[in-house]
């Protein structure tokens, strides 16, 4: 979980929050993630959903000349299992129902 929590920092870090918080994490697929994101994938690997709850903006989004920067106070990460590559990642301003995937567990950032 450690690994997990390092690379959650870090994308949160990435997206303008140095203190995110609520994190939690699930095992599942990715197809299953993306089916209740609203997405298709042509790859199935096993991966870890890791959300986080602040204050994001996607600033390495590629958008049109003149518009603004997705944002919102909800970041879900998906994860390959294996070696914790980002797959995908969500902004948004309400958390996903992962229930639905599995068993959802608190993920300590391990701030001190």
């Amino acid at each position: 979980m450690a690994k997990l929590a390092e690379c959650a920092r870090f994308a949160a870090e990435q997206s303008g929050e140095k203190n995110p918080h609520d994190a939690t994490v699930v095992a599942t697929t990715r197809q299953a993630v993306n089916e209740l994101i609203g997405d298709r994938v042509n790859t199935n690997p096993d991966v870890f959903v890791v959300t986080l709850q602040g204050d994001f903006t996607a600033y390495a989004a590629s958008i049109p000349q003149g518009a603004t920067l997705p944002s919102g106070h909800v970041i879900t990460l998906v994860l390959r299992g294996g070696d914790l590559e980002g797959l995908d990642a969500v902004l948004g301003n309400r958390p996903l129902d992962l229930g639905r995937l599995g068993q959802v567990e608190p993920l300590s950032l391990n701030y001190s």
